[in-house]
């Protein structure tokens, strides 16, 4: 599936906005949940230096990591109410089923 994040491009670092010609996909829910967060669009395109070459990137720094908790969360929850009819509670209770936990 195809990104669900709002503003992400395979040629522009979804962080900085700048473009790059090789940018790292980076999938917002990791571990166990990668699978899940390719199979629902929920990954940004981000380049090295914020995906994982510097202490400010997504896999270094803690805020980063937690500011695309949120983003991916919160478009999931969209997506699942205007794919699935359904209320803001359900999508809620949807996206901890499948990822575990609740991230805002």
């Amino acid at each position: 599936m195809r990104s669900i994040i709002n503003g992400d491009q395979k040629d522009m670092c979804h962080y900085c906005g700048r473009f790059f010609e090789n940018t790292h996909k980076h999938h917002i829910f990791g571990g166990a949940n990668r699978k899940h967060s390719e199979k629902y669009g929920l990954y940004v395109h981000l380049c090295p230096k914020h995906h994982n070459m510097s202490d400010n990137s997504v896999h270094f720094n803690k805020d980063i990591m937690d500011y695309y908790h949120k983003i991916g969360q919160r478009s999931f929850e969209l997506w699942y109410e205007e794919t699935n009819h359904c209320s803001a509670e359900e999508s809620r209770r949807k996206f901890m089923e499948i990822f575990g936990r609740n991230y805002v």
